[in-house]
């Protein structure tokens, strides 16, 4: 990813966080006095008080349960976590045709623990940030972890709302955290995660590991020690 396109991703990724871009990212900004543009978020001088917002509709597939806004999502205890190996989520039993809105597999109900290479990173039109990681001892074998916006319906509801919302300023945080003259702060970078699984179907996403299994949502992102 060259400088300017890392640029613009952070900047898409601020600018969602503070509730001026949805859907698909396109320019979308809210005009504020005097001809200016908001980047980040907070008041303007001069700007008339703004009403608090409600949670934006972001996505629709299983959406309740990538935002741990389901049934059983009060079932979950983000503190048990399962260390793995992405090669080993890659050899679990796949299930690659999706599933109801619902939890359904064993795994959907247990935090992973991984350390991955980051690969590739995106923003989804679901506001979700998309990154590829890979076992740093078997680069081959990959996986999708997804950044919730705690901001979206489902999330903001969730009753683990406070780790979204924690684990989308630790990306961000990673965004920020590269050197001045590293022109790709986050590609390559070794990570650790923790996510809840979660079984996509296949569509050809970038990353797709083996099983279909993804870390969705993620809960905690930040660098591996070396």
């Amino acid at each position: 990813m060259s400088l300017k396109r890392l640029k613009c991703f952070a900047l898409v990724v601020v600018a969602i966080e503070a509730g001026l871009l949805v859907g698909d990212g396109k320019d979308q900004r809210r005009a504020l006095p005097h001809g200016t543009f908001a980047a980040v978020g907070g008041e303007v001088e001069g700007a008339q008080p703004r009403t608090p917002k409600q949670p934006a509709t972001c996505g629709v597939e299983r959406w309740a349960v990538k935002t741990l806004s389901d049934d059983d999502a009060p079932r979950l205890k983000l503190t048990e976590v399962s260390k793995t190996t992405i090669a080993e989520l890659n050899l679990l039993p796949a299930h690659c045709q999706g599933g109801p809105d619902h939890r359904v597999f064993p795994e959907e109900f247990k935090v992973y623990e991984v350390v991955g290479r980051v690969r590739q990173v995106m923003a989804e039109q679901d506001r979700d940030v998309h990154i590829v990681l890979a076992d740093p001892n078997a680069i081959e074998q990959t996986i999708v972890i997804e950044v919730a916006d705690p901001n979206c319906s489902g999330a903001a509801d969730s009753p683990h709302a406070e780790a979204l919302t924690q684990a989308r300023s630790m990306f961000t945080a990673l965004l920020r955290s590269g050197a001045t003259n590293d022109p790709e702060p986050i590609l390559g970078r070794v990570v650790r995660v923790r996510g809840v699984g979660f079984f996509d179907f296949d569509h050809g996403q970038a990353g797709r590991s083996q099983s279909c299994i993804e870390l969705h949502p993620v809960v905690s992102i930040e660098p591996a020690p070396n």
